[in-house]
């Protein structure tokens, strides 16, 4: 009869009690030592992560109430914030000191630090919910809380159903969020106009720079919105000409907003009203012409986004080239901070569209499926890249 030797078996206890953060306690002087470094236990990281639904609508609160346009001017207290938000003072404390947890807004250091009264001022991070500030989150914050906040609670239910979360929101199957909602809602319409704006400005400038424009005659920014993007290319390219292409709707806003500005770079635009799934040609900007899709085929599905690149294959000149600006998932390492922006939007076109963020192998296989080949990807100083292509 054969002897066998049997098998270590671990510790159950003593694996378990390194699972158990919460009863395996360590020294009180390690414990004040690792929360003072930040270090945190992962059952209280995910606890936190949890938690951390709530704070969008604090910010959300502050924001409608006006309070960072309030401590704009300088320090105020909780009374005097309260008197000009008409809201009560000790409520209003306690929602700025959660505030000044996260990072947004703090209290003046001069009277007891255990008050909760103020007086309050800005941090730079509670700065970018004022309206003109050149960095502003405040647009991008009202869509994704008025928008976005409620679809995001039908998650679980969209993915059983093999659904958008958008439409079951809505208690309309079907309902899309571009075709439907915003047609019908032109106020809901103005604001995601705002929200692409203030998004932009995070990578607006570093598309500019770590691409070469200077190589193209005519800009065609198509879904452009009001002109944003084109508007800095323009003034970094004084030879190019611009061409703004977006929903009808859309282009009737883009125009009364251009009336007021600068009269000399107006006049190197045109404005183009259209529907990329029609059938009529697109502007393409002629022999020496860049079609820009920025964050446009994020926002559909791989049949949408083939007929979107079909019509400007069709309509394009043999010598254009069309340039995608898409994140690409799986550039950075696990849990690496672009990398979470990334994925966090991807998060976003599936709850809210029937569409997703692609690698750029999916994005290379959408363009070759539209009769283009793929000649440059570049990274840039953002989330975002650039996949340049031309006609096969």
């Amino acid at each position: 009869m054969t002897e066998h030797t049997a098998t270590p078996v671990p510790n159950r206890t003593n694996a378990l009690a390194m699972r158990d953060w919460m009863r395996t306690l360590p020294p009180k002087w390690l414990f004040r030592i690792g929360s003072r470094l930040g270090l945190t236990p992962p059952p209280i990281k995910a606890l936190m992560d949890a938690s951390a639904f709530m704070l969008p609508q604090w910010m959300y609160t502050a924001a409608k109430l006006n309070i960072p346009a309030a401590l704009a001017g300088g320090p105020k207290t909780s009374a005097e914030l309260s008197r000009m938000c008409g809201v009560d003072e000790e409520r209003l404390s306690r929602l700025l000191y959660s505030l000044e947890q996260r990072g947004y807004f703090r209290r003046v250091r001069g009277g007891l630090r255990h008050r909760l009264d103020g007086p309050w001022t800005h941090t730079a991070r509670s700065e970018t919910l004022i309206a003109d500030h050149p960095n502003t989150v405040r647009p991008i914050l009202f869509h994704w809380v008025e928008d976005c906040y409620g679809p995001a609670a039908h998650l679980l239910h969209a993915l059983q159903r093999n659904t958008c979360a958008f439409s079951l929101a809505q208690s309309q199957p079907g309902i899309g969020f571009f075709e439907h909602y915003l047609p019908a809602h032109p106020d809901k319409a103005r604001q995601f106009s705002e929200a692409m704006t203030a998004s932009s400005a995070f990578s607006d400038e570093a598309v500019l720079r770590d691409v070469d424009w200077s190589r193209f005659s005519t800009m065609v920014d198509a879904g452009g919105s009001n002109g944003s993007f084109l508007e800095l290319a323009l003034r970094r390219f004084p030879a190019m000409h611009g061409v703004l292409f977006d929903r009808p709707n859309v282009i009737a806003q883009a125009e009364q907003a251009w009336d007021g500005r600068d009269p000399r770079l107006r006049q190197r635009i045109d404005f183009v009203p259209g529907d990329f799934f029609g059938d009529e040609r697109l502007p393409t900007g002629g022999e020496s012409g860049v079609v820009v899709l920025r964050n446009i085929l994020h926002d559909w599905g791989d049949a949408e986004c083939l007929r979107i690149l079909g019509n400007v294959r069709r309509s394009m000149h043999d010598t254009g080239r069309v340039v995608l600006i898409e994140v690409g998932l799986g550039i950075e390492p696990s849990e690496h901070i672009l990398e979470q922006a990334r994925s966090g939007l991807d998060m976003l076109m599936l709850t809210m569209f029937e569409g997703k963020e692609r690698t750029h192998e999916q994005l290379t296989e959408l363009l070759a499926a539209a009769g283009f080949n793929v000649v440059a990807i570049t990274s840039t100083r953002s989330i975002f890249s650039a996949i340049e292509a031309r006609p096969a």
